[in-house]
């Protein structure tokens, strides 16, 4: 393959040549805005489409240095608050250890483990159950809207045009590309990226003769008032498990305090709804790592 050419060559020179393809394919000869910001965006590109090629996590280690590049924009709001991975017991500190290393050879810096004293100094409110905790400074906090919204207008600047209300009725193959046939007509593409969420298996199963089918996963939030958004100044998580990170409690960018959330399997693909055993659940797991959180 190009990739596995260019493997002897200078991996600076093969960066800033295999960009420039990329903006050729996805763009044609006409070049997009030249901005920082695009230019972030266009190494994250690069970085997803040649992961298969990831040798020693290298991919991995730049994909952490251009997400924070690309953070430091006023385009939206970022706050570098840190993490914790918080630990309850002594027996699952080879789980938090192997969490610290992955993050090491992901290029995560300055991580470092908290045993029980420091971690209370750091959080005065952490439970006091709480064994060692997977600090993680150079952790933030956006504003998940207006993030979506900077990189949407980025990319229309660069000529991205969104169709709004189109349903996607079919999916055909032909000889370069794809036919996509919608309630708005019938476009035809090189490529189809399939970001459809929930709904992703029902586009797949138009394509492939392997049908999947997909299980929506709820997750239900507390979002408590500005009054309670200092009750901890880092990230909480609890050490990962079975569903995921478990029950987080965080500071938001606009001062309000989140907890959650749950992980409740479904059918109803728009079942968005919160429920009472929900919140109890968000609010029972939450404080097995957050003491004294602040419901009313």
């Amino acid at each position: 393959s190009e990739m596995a050419n260019h493997s002897a060559e200078n991996p600076e020179e093969v960066d800033v040549a295999f960009i420039k393809k990329l903006w050729v394919a996805r763009y044609g000869k006409r070049k997009p805005k030249t901005d920082a910001f695009v230019g972030y965006l266009m190494q994250l590109k690069y970085i997803a489409e040649s992961g298969a090629n990831d040798i020693g996590g290298q991919k991995r280690k730049q994909a952490v240095e251009t997400v924070s590049g690309l953070c430091l924009f006023e385009a939206f709001t970022f706050k570098k608050n840190g993490s914790l991975v918080v630990c309850l017991h002594e027996e699952d500190m080879p789980n938090l250890q192997a969490l610290y290393d992955r993050g090491v050879a992901n290029g995560v810096k300055e991580l470092r483990i908290l045993n029980c004293k420091e971690l209370k100094e750091m959080e005065p409110n952490i439970s006091d159950q709480a064994y060692a905790a997977l600090y993680a400074p150079t952790t933030g906090i956006v504003c998940p809207f207006n993030l979506n919204i900077a990189m949407a207008e980025n990319a229309n600047v660069n000529g991205v045009e969104f169709k709004f209300d189109t349903e996607v009725t079919d999916l055909k193959p032909i000889d370069e590309g794809w036919e996509i046939h919608t309630n708005n007509g019938v476009f035809q593409t090189r490529y189809v990226v399939n970001a459809a969420g929930v709904y992703a298996d029902k586009f797949h199963n138009m394509v492939s003769e392997k049908k999947i089918h997909i299980t929506p996963r709820r997750g239900d939030y507390c979002l408590l008032d500005k009054s309670a958004g200092s009750h901890v100044s880092k990230t909480i998580f609890a050490l990962p498990g079975k569903y995921g990170k478990g029950i987080l409690v965080a500071p938001t960018v606009h001062g309000n305090l989140i907890l959650g959330p749950t992980a409740i399997d479904i059918e109803d693909k728009e079942g968005t709804n919160t429920t009472r055993e929900g919140l109890d659940q968000v609010i029972e797991r939450a404080e097995m790592n957050v003491k004294n959180i602040p419901l009313r």
